[in-house]
């Protein structure tokens, strides 16, 4: 099996690579994303062959695509508020990145497919349309950190939001 010696060298290689250290070799926050991705490997090892096959292939896409998000955020030891970078920074900067968010949102997307009316049925069910949008609101108007200019808020509000609804799809999954 595959995934067990793909776990181990993601691990030695998030340990070892000095793009995941600082100066003085401490870990930086960027180490997450190996980390993640060899916790996601060793998910899909235990999960191969068995009936949980299904939930560890979409537990290990929420993992990785949580560490994923987190590498999208500037946070850094300056004082500010942290916040998502912008689409077009990461375009620049790391799309691969975006590549993998466009990846996770397809997978989702796709696994959803089917599932749209039992869920809306459901909702219908139990919440009443305004407790939906209130929900909704909430959710969306708490993904992002307000900024003072107001462009870049709502760029980072609907790509937090987008992000976010992703991985809720995930989970739901």
């Amino acid at each position: 099996m595959l995934f067990w010696p793909l776990a181990v060298l993601t691990l030695v290689w998030g340990l070892g690579d000095s793009r995941f250290r600082d100066l003085e070799g401490i870990p930086t926050g960027a180490i997450c994303l190996p980390v993640s991705l060899s916790a996601a490997l060793i998910l899909l090892g235990a999960a191969w062959g068995t009936r949980w096959w299904r939930a560890g292939l979409w537990l290990a896409l929420a993992l990785s695509g949580q560490a994923v998000a987190l590498q999208m955020i500037d946070a850094g030891t300056r004082l500010h508020y942290q916040h998502y970078r912008s689409p077009g920074w990461l375009a620049s900067h790391r799309p691969w990145l975006l590549v993998f968010l466009g990846f996770q949102t397809v997978l989702v997307l796709a696994g959803l497919r089917g599932r749209w009316d039992p869920m809306w049925r459901w909702l219908g069910r139990h919440f009443r349309w305004w407790q939906l949008s209130g929900a909704a609101a909430v959710f969306i108007l708490t993904a992002a950190t307000v900024s003072e200019n107001v462009r870049f808020y709502l760029t980072e509000l609907a790509f937090a939001a987008f992000v976010q609804s992703v991985a809720l799809g995930n989970i739901l999954l």
